[in-house]
């Protein structure tokens, strides 16, 4: 599966054309570096991440001093932005935030180094603690906004997706040792759970349905537009990162995932243990199947339910094998 969205060939003058309420737009020199590093990560013409970091937080040609708003949150939001709108360049912007991380200090010139006093702020930038920030309110604005009330947003959707794909990236870059976990492994298990564990669709409670005056929640066709939705924007953790999810099979306890599912208790499916066990992973993939033959749902849900089940299978057989090999 692509999880890109439609690119134009003039995606990038979003960037050199900010709006004009930005009050502190990324500079030329940002943008250009970020352009050239990941346009050219994994090719023959790469350029060393190192310098690319170093260039890129280099404050020698920065006379905004921080800018309106802080220079940290003013990188972030590009390599965060660049990420959601250009999904193929996420590796490379994950390896670029690595490296700034790792660098010993950011270059300034003498005049900064006589006259600016602010060494915190100078560590939290080059720690990236703005990007750290990003990365959690920016997730989770798209996941409320996937779906907007009856009408399924096709872009909104589509941002949330690639949130997902950024996400379960960072999860295979980074795993966690079972059984600790990350917010990207949290993230993957609340959204398979969610979607997969839960049928509302037709287990609507029936006091909800003779209590409630919204017609969004006692209307069926809202879960279907949510069934929609969430599978689409799931399929990243299991196709990008499934083979660190199986991981934690009968390692890891997602009780509280039953908080997630208390609001309609009578259409949680799951009736085994809290724990992500084998019996779970092949309920997951059991859900997949039936929503794979449901005509009423996209034609694109049911694909992708159908890739997402044989993927699943595949990773199941290809562990079963390392393990008794």
């Amino acid at each position: 599966m692509d999880f890109s969205l439609t690119l134009e060939d003039d995606t990038w003058d979003r960037f050199y054309h900010p709006d004009a309420d930005d009050e502190d737009p990324p500079t030329m020199d940002e943008i250009r570096i970020v352009w050239e590093f990941v346009d050219r990560y994994g090719t023959p013409q790469a350029i060393a991440v190192n310098e690319a970091a170093r260039n890129f937080m280099s404050l020698c040609n920065d006379d905004r001093h921080g800018g309106i708003v802080d220079r940290g949150e003013r990188v972030g939001w590009l390599l965060w932005d660049v990420g959601i709108e250009m999904p193929q360049y996420q590796p490379a912007i994950l390896k670029l935030v690595e490296a700034i991380r790792a660098l010993p200090g950011i270059d300034r010139t003498e005049e900064q180094i006589r006259v600016w006093r602010f060494k915190e702020r100078l560590e939290r930038w080059r720690d990236m603690e703005a990007f750290d920030e990003i990365w959690f309110t920016a997730y989770q604005r798209y996941r409320e906004q996937k779906y907007t009330g009856d009408a399924f947003t096709e872009e909104a959707c589509s941002d949330f997706v690639n949130a997902n794909a950024f996400n379960a990236l960072h999860l295979v870059a980074y795993p966690p040792d079972p059984p600790c976990s990350s917010h990207e492994l949290a993230r993957a298990f609340w959204l398979i759970g969610f979607t997969l564990e839960q049928d509302p669709w037709n287990h609507l409670p029936s006091w909800l349905q003779e209590t409630s005056t919204s017609g969004r929640v006692s209307d069926r066709t809202w879960y279907i537009t949510s069934l929609n939705a969430n599978v689409h924007a799931l399929a990243p953790f299991i196709q990008i990162a499934g083979h660190i999810i199986f991981r934690f099979v009968n390692k890891k306890d997602l009780a509280w995932l039953e908080s997630v599912k208390s609001e309609y208790p009578d259409s949680d499916l799951w009736k085994g243990s809290t724990m992500f066990t084998l019996d779970r992973w092949e309920f997951w993939r059991e859900r997949l199947r039936w929503i794979s033959e449901q005509n009423v749902l996209k034609e694109r849900t049911r694909d992708d339910a159908r890739m997402l089940e044989k993927l699943m299978q595949n990773i199941q057989q290809h562990s079963e094998g390392s393990a008794t090999a």
